[in-house]
């Protein structure tokens, strides 16, 4: 039998923890001898349906034992998941399982909270050239399993899982093993593909970096499967061998009670969230068995979260990650009785490389020349957590990487002298005004101290008088808007060039989903904007 795979990641916990908890839900617990022994009865009956090496099984389902337990066995058998974010809609469905030729599709039919089967309705199967079957999550409350589904037989997962347990891992090293989705906020999504060896070798370095291994560590997984965060958060905990507290979909008035009952330790969360948690609780430190914090989300933070955190004793730290080179690429550094971390710099993106094996450096996007430390351009990443490639996409593979073999990330950062990556953006997010790079987050932040804008957002647009800023407000319910008056004091604080042009109301922003958050559509906004001016300067000249 092969090591260092995914699935014996998960035997190994279950050899040597049997009776650990795995996974921890509200009324129930899975030990790691159970739940090895569910992904392995699985495995043997996936492939008595013909699947195996070489296939991509699309899972579309919510944080569950049996979707934790399914996940390994796919890997077993030496197949490919596809991740599948549970927010997505037809037209996402059906072009995620229709261009990646998944030969299976789990979906969980009579789910309470989302209404799979009518979603499905709307796919047009004809797109799903390479899907075979449908295979229905009954095994938590046993709905009834319909007979067919987009024209395909659907099969139940109970029955797959009363098969006798699979001995052989067909899973390798440089097997493929997982399919995450980019966000596709430009253009469509790109599916990057990961290989057994970086998520094991990952999982295995983030977990001693978190000193997971002591006996009363608790793992709260608040992301979903489908993602890179919630993916690495599963490997991460198995290599640990700790219980990881799950939820078929992320609830925080469910998860704060969670975090207290189950005396949690580590989190992985979004700032915005956490904030709103801590809020909602009456004490000034409601979780004191948390010894680890990490929240991603606003960069550069919110000093009103870093307050927050502070108020209720809570050391928060952030870090830096993609899916083509997994989460946590970077973390930074925890406090020590030697080294003292200001929270401002631990909850800034970027943080140092978890592998001494990977490289990080940047490069200058207009000269192509490597930037020295302090100087910010392209980061550049190389080492084991690397993704095999773009799948099915020669185009974007040769886009990706450098000749020498490095991964471009599309990301603007420097690296401080110690060697410390700073992110500051998405190399599209900068705007380029009077012939300066300027970062949006500078001027959004000036328009948001303007009471009653609850969130700005700026782009740039082409006018007659060259390339200028843009802002979008989104207002507090109630509050008035002088557009005049907002230009007037940002210019009291900016340089004229960074001032926006135009600065509009909008009740509702364009989003696209990604696995671990609602991203604005940036490109959208240009569009709008650009549009906007356009109109309001005919009309002027009119």
């Amino acid at each position: 039998m092969p090591t260092g795979t995914l699935a014996a990641l998960l035997a190994d916990a279950a050899s040597t923890a049997p009776t650990r908890p795995a996974l921890i839900e509200a009324g129930r617990t899975t030990s790691y001898a159970k739940l090895n022994g569910l992904s392995r009865r699985i495995a043997t009956g996936l492939a008595a349906l013909g699947l195996g090496i070489g296939d991509r099984i699309a899972l579309w389902l919510p944080n569950t034992p049996a979707h934790y337990a399914l996940t390994f066995a796919v890997w077993r058998i030496g197949a490919t998941v596809v991740g599948v974010n549970t927010r997505f809609r037809a037209k996402e469905v059906e072009d995620i399982v229709g261009r990646t030729g998944a030969k299976a599709l789990v979906f969980w039919p009579g789910f309470k909270e989302i209404d799979f089967e009518a979603i499905l309705a709307e796919v047009d199967p004809a797109l799903l050239t390479g899907l075979a079957m449908v295979i229905a999550h009954d095994v938590d409350g046993r709905p009834d399993v319909p007979d067919t589904v987009l024209g395909r037989p659907v099969h139940s997962l109970s029955a797959l899982a009363e098969a006798k347990p699979m001995v052989e891992d067909h899973g390798g090293a440089d097997v493929p093993a997982q399919i995450f989705t980019t966000s596709g906020t430009t253009s469509a999504p790109k599916f990057v593909l990961h290989a057994h060896a970086s998520l094991v070798g990952h999982a295995q370095r983030v977990s001693a970096h978190w000193r997971m291994a002591e006996q009363n560590t608790v793992f709260f997984q608040t992301a979903p499967l489908c993602g890179t965060v919630g993916l690495v958060n599963l490997t991460v905990s198995v290599a640990a061998k700790t219980p990881q507290v799950i939820q078929a979909l992320f609830d925080p008035v469910e998860a704060s009670a969670l975090i207290k009952r189950e005396n949690v330790t580590h989190l992985v969360i979004t700032d915005e969230v956490l904030v709103r948690m801590l809020e909602a609780e009456e004490d000034q430190r409601p979780y004191p068995s948390l010894d680890m914090v990490v929240a991603f989300g606003i960069n550069p933070p919110l000093q009103s979260h870093m307050d927050a955190f502070e108020h209720a004793e809570m050391f928060t730290s952030s870090a830096y990650g993609m899916s083509e080179c997994l989460a946590y690429f970077t973390l930074r550094p925890r406090p020590t009785p030697e080294r003292n971390v200001p929270m401002a710099e631990a909850m800034f993106g970027g943080g140092d490389v978890v592998s001494a094996d990977s490289g990080m450096r940047i490069r200058n996007t207009e000269t192509g020349d490597l930037c020295a430390a302090g100087e910010s351009g392209e980061l550049e990443v190389n080492g084991p957590t690397l993704m095999l490639e773009y799948a099915d996409n020669p185009e974007a593979n040769a886009k990706a990487w450098t000749d020498d073999g490095w991964l471009r990330t599309g990301d603007l950062c420097y690296l401080r002298d110690d060697g410390c990556l700073v992110f500051l953006s998405r190399i599209n997010d900068m705007l380029r005004l009077s012939g300066f790079l300027v970062s949006p987050a500078e001027i959004e932040a000036e328009l948001e101290k303007e009471p009653g804008v609850e969130k700005a957002q700026v782009i740039s647009i082409n006018t007659d008088r060259g390339v200028r800023a843009f802002g979008f407000v989104e207002l507090a319910a109630g509050a008035a808007f002088d557009e005049a008056a907002l230009i007037a004091r940002c210019r009291q604080s900016l340089a004229n060039y960074k001032c926006p042009v135009r600065v509009v109301v909008i009740d509702e922003w364009p989003l696209a989903i990604s696995p671990n958050t609602i991203k604005i559509q940036r490109v959208k906004l240009r569009e709008m904007a650009q549009a906007f001016y356009d109109k309001s300067q005919q009309t002027t000249a009119e």
